[in-house]
């Protein structure tokens, strides 16, 4: 299974979808542009949260091999912070974009090709407010669920591969 940061996906889904060059969307990672110097539409990505959904271990053995594999997944949500902000009308007029951009064909594709789900339906869709942020015109948080899998996959030894241990239950003391 390929790694990938879903953060990174969801910006490139949003950069195709609304034809916006990809130095227009930040991580938060990366930085958030200072206020006053946003000029144009604006787009940051973060996630917020991340919830273990479930966590499994099985032992496999694999036609050809004599080795005993151990096979760890995990599902994790992740809920993602999207940022769409200007200091003119552009992030009023183009905040429902993004939502569009998330159910395309194209970010559908995107999804399958890296066995992640994004939900339709956002959590939430707000006009944000901050002191900090007073010199953009216009702010929209948008807050989406992510669903996705990590694998790991290794060798384990055989429980008669060990080395041997010597349990001593009852020490000899030395007077």
């Amino acid at each position: 299974m390929l790694e990938f940061e879903t953060v990174k996906v969801i910006a490139g889904i949003i950069a195709h979808e609304m034809a916006l060059p990809v130095a227009q969307i930040a991580l938060y990672e990366q930085g958030d542009p200072e206020p006053g110097q946003t000029v144009g539409l604006r787009i940051a990505i973060d996630i917020l949260e991340k919830k273990v959904l479930n966590n499994n271990v099985r032992h496999e053995t694999r036609e050809g091999s004599s080795n005993f594999w151990e096979v760890q997944t995990m599902q994790v949500q992740e809920l993602i912070s999207i940022n769409i902000f200007s200091t003119g009308q552009e992030a009023h007029e183009r905040n429902h974009e993004i939502v569009l951009a998330l159910g395309s064909t194209y970010a559908q594709q995107v999804q399958e090709k890296h066995g992640l789900h994004i939900c339709r339906i956002p959590t939430a869709f707000t006009k944000a407010y901050a002191p900090e942020l007073l010199t953009r015109a216009n702010h929209y948080t948008i807050t989406v669920n992510a669903q996705r899998a990590h694998k790991k996959e290794g060798n384990v030894d055989y429980y008669n591969q060990f080395q041997p241990v010597e349990i001593i239950t009852q020490p000899t003391t030395h007077n």
